[in-house]
């Protein structure tokens, strides 16, 4: 009869959207499984969980089709099978390789498959047109997994339950050579009852893991796409009657209570009516503060007759007990203080014993929106976010807890204090973490469509599969007072189903906030404005939108591909000036590189076509997988350092009214002055001639300003270059950071740059010049100056037979990829731009030389004119070196650059110095780089470090190491000779390659360093852009337009 039914299954489950699963268990909040009331109160290990994480066979077949007769059976031949570690990636364990797109699936184009359809007879359409889901490719690939396991004795009477936490993308299991079921939805926990299929002894499980299916059309994220099991497998025992699920929502009320609204369901079987549900709750200590006992509802009764006007929820559910408790002298959780409670819940079956023991952490924390603001606990909120891909370079989708433990103690000392699990729910460890160390959470549905837009969200055919990615979602991930707002996915178009999705949950769960972004759907579906990457014009018209007043964050906002991150001030400056801005979420948080091998066997962080592979994406450059705040290890990028200033939670601003008088104001959710340290230190010259710290109040209130004076009377005398620093520093121990971690740090200058002065007359030996061919050599006593008059450049300075030059003096008007300008599959007004001034797209033509001796006091000149011509017409300039007798050389660089380039990346001059000159040192804007637009982490003082140091290793290679305001900088070598370059406020850079070597590597092992130094000086160097948008947005302040522009410096040698 069986057999007959199932003629009527004409297309396979995993291409079919309305078979999402096989009997697959309803989702549920995590069992814990424990033995007892204490093993629940302190989250110890059950014995009624065995892991299977660990070694399984394996094999891989290039589809389904090919599975072997018996590959589910124990005497299975296994001589061509391999072996898999469990949790991870095959991609990365040896079978197949993975495939980075970003909007594209990653299918190949090829015409005649079922998931391409030729959709005009007239016209040619790209991919994205010809998508035809449910349908994917017949090359699918099939991950065959397999273990034995031996249940332990404390499962014998129990109901076997086997827990997957995420499988992608689709899979069929087998316990024994019996079918048990099927799932998809690969980043969601999958569980099946295998009880009655299990033998005394060795039992076997087996999967059939498929790499594609109908769902991975609802999961088109921008990341590398990788298959298998990659996170942890486990076996549940469970008592026949027990406890099925539990939601517990607690909320403060202001006044120093708390109201814990819990519900505990059972599983409906033989007996449920007679047991009873005991809730224990137990404080932050571990101590028991309320205990009570409930029965378990039978029915859920229908209110008839105008009765159920009293009921905005239905209170009597069947299967489950509801309790409803006040608590007095709560501790209210945020992520200042994340204080979590425990709540375990008890089954007591009909004759008293205990049968089931579940628990989960509890915070009380209340999110609303109060007159178009949202507050958490009754206080308005700025969202300092980053979104974050479930990543890690060397695992990929796999991820230890360790390893996220590090991730969220790193957010926090950068001052993220919210994270988007973009875009997808996370393993449930990242939420117990977040609730730990304290991140509002945005829980995202595994829901993206961008390479076929809004076609299957507009689609009716799919509103199911869409609303039970959601609702499995809440479902699972429903008590961790971490999440603050459930997100219906990412770029999907807009549709019903979204509708459906956002109105289940807040049915459901009325004590979070909804969101969804894309097409901007409105109310319905979104309680929040989060446009993506808003510019700054669009940003003060959402804010000005008086017919559309909900609360502004933006879900992504500023892109951090290659170096980026300008104007970033402007973040506490909006949160501070309107109300209705609530901040963000950076995109994104980590490179989400793979490791991959070069020629030499190193292992190093890969991204899309490193592997030559052969699907890759043709739309936008190969490295978007790399744009995070830090690098694949986690080590913090430059621009990270300026986030985390901008966002800092501790603000300090000058009192216009007063010279000396400070404002420190606490943007902190709970943090009081207590807890932290504020020291202060007055440089002059870079030189600390004062220091101290302030004495703030210890009663003051959270949100309380606090003014305060320092004595400015020690450099009352002083003209020029007198600033005062600020460090604003823990002074208590977090479980995140020691006592002593700088929050933040904030300069005022006080007395502003000295004005360079001219070099007057200095003695020495009369100067000679003299001419051979195209050589200019220009004689001092103990020094000799070399040109080339030919190339009309600078080609050697020697002093005392010792080499301090080598080249210089060629005009530079390009750097290396930065966000505004990645040139491939890139875009923007700079990328457009700028192309063209790319090392070897300009022709330099020498016009003329000028040289001579100066009557009026001995020093010699030297004077180029050159013509660049470029695409888009023609750049004059005049070098004019002026050498004293002294051995110092002034460089005056005039410019002419033709209006029609409209703006340029820099307008600058390079120089090489030979081997040795390591030792950097410099008055100017450090210790990191800093630019135009990016000066925040970047106060003025004097600093040392290396050449090699200020190499930043990108991903891919890009332009970094620039800074700004430079008054001075020395480069030394080990003997003490050294180059001074001195002038006005100029920018700089110095490497080991030049600026074509960077356009050349794209990964940092490609860039050799070379044993020369490689120095570029600029009058102007263009904002690194990003103004906390898309990385191609780029302010007019911060442009260098075309047209004239001078400047000079002084080069000392000794």
């Amino acid at each position: 009869m069986m057999n007959l039914l199932r003629e009527f299954h004409k297309k396979p489950d995993y291409q079919n959207q309305y078979i999402t699963q096989i009997n697959r268990e309803p989702a549920h909040y995590p069992w814990g499984a424990y033995e007892s009331t204490e093993r629940a109160r302190s989250e110890g290990k059950s014995k009624y969980i065995l892991s299977l994480d660990g070694e399984w066979d394996f094999m891989l077949l290039d589809n389904i089709s090919q599975l072997p007769d018996g590959f589910n059976k124990p005497d299975a031949d296994l001589s061509n099978w391999g072996r898999i570690k469990v949790p991870g990636n095959w991609e990365l364990q040896g079978y197949g390789k993975p495939v980075y797109t970003n909007v594209l699936y990653p299918f190949k184009d090829a015409p005649g498959e079922k998931y391409l359809l030729n959709i005009s007879k007239n016209k040619n359409h790209d991919i994205c047109h010809r998508y035809n889901p449910p349908y994917v490719p017949e090359e699918n690939a099939c991950g065959v997994y397999r273990r034995t396991f031996i249940l332990p004795d404390s499962f014998d009477g129990k109901c076997i339950f086997v827990n997957f936490k995420g499988v992608e993308s689709a899979y069929y299991l087998w316990i024994n050579g019996h079918p048990v079921g099927y799932s998809q939805d690969s980043k969601l926990p999958s569980e099946f009852e295998i009880t009655e299929y299990l033998i005394p002894g060795e039992n076997l499980i087996t999967l059939a893991v498929l790499r594609f299916c109908d769902g991975t059309w609802l999961e088109d994220q921008d990341y590398f796409h990788l298959s298998g099991i990659f996170r942890s497998v486990s076996l549940i025992a469970k008592p026949k009657l027990r406890i099925q699920d539990f939601k517990v929502d607690a909320e403060p009320d202001g006044k120093g209570s708390g109201m814990l609204n819990a519900r505990c369901f059972v599983n409906r079987t033989e007996g449920f009516a007679d047991s009873r549900i005991k809730l224990s709750l137990y404080d932050p200590e571990g101590r028991l503060i309320v205990e009570t006992i409930k029965p378990v509802d039978t029915n859920s009764p229908i209110y008839g007759m105008g009765t159920g006007w009293h009921y905005r929820r239905m209170r009597p559910i069947s299967e489950s007990a509801f309790f409803e408790l006040n608590i007095k002298d709560i501790l209210p959780w945020s992520f200042d203080k994340p204080n979590l409670y425990r709540a375990v819940f008890t089954l007591i079956d009909g004759d008293g014993a205990e049968q089931d023991f579940e628990a989960c952490n509890v915070g009380f924390r209340k999110i609303s929106i109060e007159n178009n603001v949202i507050k958490l606990n009754g206080k308005r909120v700025v969202f300092r976010g980053t979104n974050r891909h479930e990543h890690y370079w060397l695992t990929g989708r796999a991820v230890s807890k360790e390893h996220m433990i590090e991730e969220i103690k790193l957010m926090k000392r950068l001052n993220f204090n919210a994270v988007r699990t973009s875009h997808y729910p996370d393993d449930p460890i990242w939420y117990d973490l977040c609730d730990k160390y304290g991140l509002m959470v945005v829980c995202e549905t595994n829901l993206e469509t961008h390479g076929i837009g809004g076609n299957i969200t507009n689609s009716p055919e799919w509103a199911e599969a869409m609303l039970e990615r959601a609702r499995r979602m809440v479902l699972t991930h429903k008590n961790h007072p971490s999440i603050v707002s459930w997100s219906l996915g990412n770029e999907s178009g807009y549709g019903p189903g979204h509708a459906a999705m956002a109105n289940w949950i807040r049915e459901y769960d009325g004590t979070r906030l909804v969101q969804y972004e894309n097409n901007d759907p409105g109310l319905i579906a979104s309680d929040i404005k989060c446009t993506m990457y808003p510019n700054m014009e669009i940003l003060h018209d959402m804010i000005a939108d008086n017919n559309d007043r909900r609360p502004i964050v933006m879900i992504e906002y500023a892109y951090q591909i290659t170096n980026s991150s300008g104007c970033f001030e402007m973040f506490n400056y909006l949160a501070e000036k309107y109300e209705i801005f609530q901040g963000g979420f950076v995109w994104d948080w980590q490179d989400k590189c793979l490791p991959a091998v070069n020629e030499k066997g190193e292992t190093f962080a890969g991204f899309g076509g490193d592997w030559d592979e052969e699907i890759t994406d043709w739309q936008v450059p190969y490295y978007m997988c790399a744009n995070g705040v830090v690098l694949s290890d986690l080590t913090p990028k430059p621009s990270a350092l300026e986030l985390k200033q901008g966002q800092a939670p501790f603000i300090v601003k000058a009192d216009r009214q007063k010279y000396n008088c400070f404002v420190l104001k606490n943007r902190t959710h709970d943090i009081g002055f207590d807890e932290i340290t504020l020291d202060y230190e007055i440089l002059v010259y870079g030189k600390c001639v004062e220091n101290g710290s302030i004495k703030l109040p210890s009663d003051a209130n959270p949100d309380e300003d606090y003014l305060f004076e320092v004595d400015l009377s020690p450099v009352e005398g002083e003209t020029n270059e007198v600033y005062i620093n600020f460090s604003i520093r823990t002074a208590v121990d977090y479980p995140w950071a020691d006592k002593g971690h700088e929050i933040a740090n904030y300069q005022f200058e006080l007395k502003g740059p000295a004005p360079a002065m001219p070099k007057g007359n200095v003695p020495g030996k009369p100067l000679s010049v003299i001419k051979d061919e195209n050589l200019l050599t220009v004689k001092g006593g103990d020094f000799e100056v070399i040109f080339d008059c030919r190339d009309n450049v600078l080609i050697g300075y020697e002093r005392n037979e010792k080499k301090y030059l080598s080249n210089g003096g060629k005009e530079n008007f390009s750097r290396g990829r930065t966000g505004l300008h990645m040139e491939a599959k890139w875009w923007g007004e700079a990328n457009e731009l700028w192309s063209c001034l790319m090392p070897g797209r300009l022709e330099r033509v020498p016009l003329d030389v000028d040289y001579g001796i100066s009557y009026k006091d001995g020093n010699a000149f030297v004077s180029f004119t050159n013509k660049i011509i470029g695409d888009k017409g023609c750049i004059y300039s005049r070098i004019t070196y002026t050498v004293y007798k002294d051995g110092d050389i002034q460089v005056n660089a005039q410019f002419d650059i033709d209006s029609k380039y409209i703006h340029v990346p820099r307008v600058g001059l390079t120089f090489e110095a030979p081997k040795g000159f390591e030792i950097l040192r410099w008055y100017g804007r450090g210790p990191g780089e800093s630019y135009c637009d990016r000066k925040l982490s970047a106060p003025v003082g004097e600093y040392a470090t290396t050449v090699e140091q200020t190499h930043f290793p990108f991903v891919p290679v890009s332009h970094n190491g620039s800074h700004a305001d430079t008054r001075w900088f020395v480069l030394e070598d080990e003997n003490g000779s050294s180059i001074t370059f001195a002038g006005s406020l100029f920018t700089f850079d110095v490497h080991h390659n030049s600026v074509e070597d960077y356009w050349n590597a794209r990964h940092d092992h490609e860039l050799i360093r070379r044993e020369e130094i490689f120095i570029n000086i600029d009058g102007a160097m263009a904002g690194i852009g990003g103004n906390m948008a898309w990385s191609t947005e780029l302010d007019d302040r911060h442009k260098v337009f075309a047209g004239r522009y001078m400047f000079e410096f002084t080069m000392s040698f000794k």
